[in-house]
């Protein structure tokens, strides 16, 4: 929905299209590449691969992370902790501190 305050860097418009009889569809590959001649001006597609390149390190680290504990710990014993969670013996946060081992203090 279009927003009736404050105009943002960029103003999406609002285009009236019919797919099935293709009007407005040149107007609307208009205002696409439009906007990506402002993104690309205003440093938009740097800041969304930026945060793309984030996500995908952020995800790889955590899954490598959790892979190597899990190696390092061994199978039985993960699912020694799985089942003390599971049983309310333990809560998760000492599982994984029993994992890993105590937190460095900076």
């Amino acid at each position: 929905m279009k927003s009736l305050g404050a105009t943002k860097s960029w103003d999406p418009p609002a285009l009236r299209t019919v797919a099935a009889q293709g009007d407005g569809i040149t107007d609307l590959l208009d205002k696409i590449r439009e906007h990506g001649v402002w993104l690309k001006a205003h440093g938009g597609f740097e800041r969304k691969a930026r945060e793309r390149a984030r996500l995908r390190f952020g995800a790889l680290l955590a899954e490598e992370a959790a892979n190597r504990a899990r190696a390092r710990a061994g199978e039985a014993e993960v699912e020694r902790l799985i089942q003390a969670i599971a049983d309310r013996h333990l809560d998760p946060y000492a599982a994984v501190e029993d994992v890993l081992g105590p937190r460095k203090q900076p």
